[in-house]
């Protein structure tokens, strides 16, 4: 009565009558809230002063705000329950009541269903391999110290996994058995999580588990455990047909057979008529000097010069001109020169 009178406002807390016998119930209540997540139901029983009253009265305060706090969590509770009653899809179902459980006894609480496997065989065969035949074989040793240690670096969970077994090993305690199992499984199958041989190639999709005390998954009937990380990954092909893709306005009769792309000398926002002219004259010009074959010059003077020399053509509109619109350049015309006796 010394709860629910305050609660329901018949006594004020500071009124109520509490003995020696009350301070051990109300700390029994408070224990049990702790054990269900209250976690500000802690604390007052580290300090036992069964002789001084007003402890008593601070420990009834402690247990009038735990006892608000569970209230609270039954009704958010009972709500949740009634809708559950509606759901008729089994994992929406199992989602709620994590929830629920979460409600009842905390956020911070993880309730972990508890499950059957059906592929029991495939699993125990891979971890029944020897040293010879089992998945990591290629990869040595270390293989599973190697992959685990290159993982830490870039993923929390896994960086969290390999600093618990570090700390493990420094204390002396027993390290832990760990072992990847790959399944679909096929005889003289290869793990995918590191390099395997190159004459191995794998075909479809596999689910590749990473087990911890696997022994324990495999002698029990029910089992529940903990999903430390996950992610999908692609193995890359060795070889690859690249290109590059780029639309155009396709010819109505004729096929394609070059491209010019012209690029501006100046960008102004926009085309000056002549700079396009002299590109599509300079690429004439030019296209004049790559027809040229070394067999058409190594019999004449020119092959001494010509064999590392390359220059540019001016446009026939500048030339013979004192003022090059396109600015200072060294040019090397060989169309005027003439052979002399």
């Amino acid at each position: 009565t010394y709860i629910k009178d305050v609660l329901d406002g018949k006594t004020a807390a500071d009124k109520v009558a509490l003995a020696a016998t009350d301070f051990t119930n109300m700390l029994g209540y408070l224990d049990r809230a702790f054990h269900v997540g209250i976690s500000n139901a802690y604390g007052s029983g580290l300090i036992i002063i069964a002789d001084k009253f007003d402890h008593f009265y601070s420990v009834h305060q402690q247990l009038l705000l735990v006892t608000k706090e569970l209230m609270n969590r039954l009704s958010a509770a009972t709500t949740l329950k009634n809708s559950i009653t509606t759901i008729t899809k089994t994992s929406l179902r199992v989602q709620k009541i994590q929830e629920l459980a979460k409600v009842i006894l905390g956020k911070n609480k993880m309730v972990l269903p508890v499950y059957q496997l059906t592929n029991t065989t495939d699993i125990n065969d891979q971890l029944s391999l020897g040293p010879t035949e089992k998945l990591t074989r290629f990869g040595g040793r270390m293989a599973m110290e190697k992959w685990m240690q290159g993982l830490s670096r870039v993923r929390n969970s896994m960086n969290h996994l390999m600093s618990y077994l570090q700390w493990k090993d420094m204390l002396g305690h027993t390290p832990l058995k760990i072992n990847p199992v790959q399944l679909p499984y096929k005889k003289d199958d290869y793990w995918l999580g590191i390099e395997y041989p190159a004459n191995f190639s794998p075909t479809g999709d596999h689910l590749s588990i990473v087990l911890i005390e696997p022994e324990r998954l495999i002698s029990q009937t029910w089992n529940a455990g903990l999903v430390l990380d996950e992610w999908v990954e692609i193995i890359p092909v060795k070889e690859e047909t690249s290109g590059i893709v780029f639309n155009y306005n396709q010819p109505n009769a004729t096929p394609p057979q070059s491209i010019l792309l012209a690029v501006t000398p100046s960008i102004n926002g926009r085309w000056e008529w002549d700079d396009l002219v002299h590109t599509i004259v300079d690429t004439v010009e030019l296209s004049r000097i790559r027809a040229v074959e070394p067999d058409h010059i190594n019999q004449s003077y020119l092959s001494l010069a010509l064999n590392a020399v390359a220059a540019e053509i001016p446009p026939p509109q500048v030339e013979g001109e004192d003022e090059n619109p396109l600015g200072v350049q060294v040019v090397m015309d060989f169309s005027y020169i003439k052979k002399t006796e």
